[in-house]
């Protein structure tokens, strides 16, 4: 469904592969809009690539975005330039998507979120995730006790770094660079997202995350994290164990719920839920998604659009300081993989 896009204008920063997808995504959305691209240094000498993926005008310094009127901006460029990217766009009262992570540090995030608050400006984090059907479909499984009470979590993600986008060296990537906020803590950081959409916040997290392999690269590629989840269950606290990777060749996305009355596992992968049942004493496939990978970014890019035109931006609220937790929960397991031991979190602090 394209909307309506009367004298929208959207500005977009950074072009890398997250970049383009949303303006490509944007020009689905809303047909006739204006996009412009900020992209720093000589990036828009590369003219051709821009139009062809569908943005209408490039500039190369944010002090250019305040000579614009703008619908909203989407900022996509290396999480350590998440903040204070979207500081001065606050400055002008801009409805702000920041494509995840929130940021490579907590550092100002509460003070951002606040003034965003008090300036009643749009903000949303950008975890795709959570609009993937089959991953909504284990949601509301979850909710609906399908497997009784929930005993344990197991959640994998992992794919080989070089394959990720073989169109780039991946030493170049913002996944390979410390500098720009990449590992697999920050990188792959939908896994924890999910994680506190489905069981709340985290109490604590105890974490060994290392680099295992010989890719060229000055950030971790794996992470093994617990996370103790109490929100969920008032009585026992809830282990997930999140294992992270840059460096398997089998490409793996999946959650496994263990129940009193059988185990749920999602596959991102395969966009599929499953259920082994107790009473069957068999796996079966419950639910699987048919729409092609894109669809969630364009759900989400969706979800925000309709935010511009309410007053009551709850759910965004609730998503962005969930998004703030994210961060707070990668930097306890770099904490904890650092002093060996159980770190613990304030949780909603």
């Amino acid at each position: 469904m394209v909307i309506d896009s009367t004298e929208k204008h959207f500005l977009v920063v950074g072009f890398g592969s997250i970049g383009r997808r949303h303006v490509r995504n944007l020009k689905t959305l809303f047909s006739d809009c204006r996009v412009t691209v900020l992209r720093h240094g000589d990036g828009c000498r590369e003219s051709k690539r821009l139009y062809q993926e569908g943005a209408n005008n490039c500039i190369d310094s944010l002090n250019d975005v305040l000579q614009l009127e703008l619908t909203a901006a989407i900022i996509a460029n290396p999480a350590s330039l998440h903040l204070q990217t979207a500081e001065i766009l606050a400055e002008k009262n801009i409805p702000i998507f920041i494509e995840k992570p929130f940021s490579h540090s907590t550092e100002g995030l509460s003070d951002f979120i606040n003034h965003c608050a008090e300036k009643k400006i749009v903000l949303m984090v950008g975890y795709n995730l959570r609009f993937t059907p089959s991953l909504q479909k284990f949601r509301q499984l979850l909710s609906e006790k399908i497997i009784g009470r929930i005993l344990s979590v197991r959640s994998e993600v992992g794919q080989y770094l070089p394959s990720w986008r073989p169109a780039q060296k991946y030493q170049d990537t913002v996944s390979a660079q410390k500098a720009l906020g990449g590992g697999v803590l920050l990188e792959l950081s939908h896994e924890i997202d999910y994680l506190v959409w489905l069981f709340g916040y985290a109490d604590s997290v105890t974490a060994a995350i290392s680099r295992q392999s010989d890719l060229e690269i000055d950030v971790e590629d794996t992470a093994h994290v617990l996370l103790n989840f109490s929100s969920h269950n008032k009585e026992k606290k809830l282990p997930a164990v999140l294992t992270m990777d840059f460096v398997r060749h089998d490409t793996t996305r999946t959650c496994t719920v263990v129940g009193t009355e059988g185990t749920l596992r999602w596959d991102g992968i395969n966009r599929s839920v499953d259920i082994f049942e107790r009473a069957a004493d068999s796996w079966k496939n419950i639910y699987h998604d048919e729409n092609d990978s894109n669809a969630s970014y364009l759900e989400e890019l969706r979800y925000f659009a309709d935010g511009l035109d309410t007053e009551d931006s709850t759910a965004l609220t609730t998503s962005v300081l969930e998004a703030k937790h994210v961060v707070e929960i990668v930097e306890a397991a770099k904490k904890s993989s650092a002093l060996k031991r159980m770190v613990e979190l304030q949780v909603g602090k």
